[in-house]
C-alpha cells in the first residue's frame, strides 16, 4: 500500500463524520426555518386565510443558525403558551447547538491535521486565518466527539419536530434531549504544545490529479 493511500485511509473516518456534521446542521437550519415560517403564517392566517406561508417566505428568505436562533428567541418571548420548563429546555438546546456550530465553523474555516500521538484525534489551527502568527490558536478534538455532535443535531431536529400544530413549540417536551457531545472536548492547546505537535503532524492527503 503506497503512502498516499495510507494517508487517505487515515482521513476517511474524519471525512465521514464531518459530512454527517454538516448534513445535520443543514437539517437543523431547515427545521428552524419551517418553525419560524409556520409561526408567522399561523398568525397571518387568523386574519387572512391564504398565502400565509408564502408571505413568511418572502419576508425571511434564507437564514442561517444564528439568525434563526435570534428570531425564534424573539418569538418565544411573545409566546404565552410556553411554560418556564419549555423555555428553559429550548434555551438549553440553542446553547448546545451553538457549541456545535463553533465546532462546525472551525472545520469549515481552519486547517486540520491528524494528531501525531493519538489515533482518531485531530488538530485544528487558525494559522492560515489569524492576523497574528505569534498568537496562533490550536484546538484538539476526536472523531468520536464529532460523531457525538452529529448525533446531537439529529436529536435536536427530532425534538423540535414535536411541534406539528403551527403554534410555535407549544407541544415541545419540557426536558431537552440527553446530549452526547461535550463542549469541553474541543480543547485549546498551550502555544508551546501546539507548535510542537503541528511540526510532527502528518500533512493532509494530496488532491486527486
Amino acid at each position: 500500500m503506497d503512502d498516499d493511500l495510507k494517508s487517505l485511509e487515515r482521513w476517511e473516518p474524519l471525512n465521514i463524520q464531518i459530512g454527517q456534521l454538516f448534513l445535520g446542521f443543514a437539517r437543523l437550519e431547515t427545521c428552524l426555518s419551517l418553525i419560524v415560517r409556520r409561526s408567522i403564517a399561523s398568525r397571518m392566517n387568523k386574519r387572512r386565510h391564504t398565502d400565509g406561508r408564502e408571505f413568511a417566505a418572502v419576508i425571511l428568505g434564507s437564514q442561517r443558525f444564528k439568525a434563526l436562533n435570534d428570531t425564534i428567541k424573539r418569538i418565544v418571548a411573545h409566546e404565552d403558551a410556553l411554560t418556564e420548563e419549555q423555555r428553559a429546555s429550548l434555551s438549553d438546546l440553542f446553547n448546545h447547538c451553538g457549541h456545535i456550530a463553533g465546532l462546525r465553523d472551525k472545520f469549515a474555516h481552519q486547517s486540520v491535521l491528524p494528531h501525531p500521538d493519538k489515533k482518531g484525534a485531530w488538530l485544528i489551527s487558525d494559522t492560515f486565518s489569524t492576523r497574528d502568527l505569534s498568537n496562533e490558536r490550536v484546538w484538539t478534538t476526536t472523531t468520536h466527539d464529532i460523531c457525538n455532535a452529529a448525533i446531537d443535531l439529529r436529536s435536536a431536529v427530532r425534538w423540535l419536530s414535536s411541534d406539528r400544530t403551527g403554534k410555535l413549540l407549544e407541544f415541545i417536551p419540557s426536558t431537552p434531549p440527553a446530549w452526547r457531545y461535550k463542549s469541553s472536548s474541543l480543547r485549546r492547546l498551550k502555544t508551546e504544545t501546539a507548535h510542537s505537535l503541528r511540526k510532527r503532524a502528518v500533512q493532509p492527503p494530496p488532491s486527486p490529479a
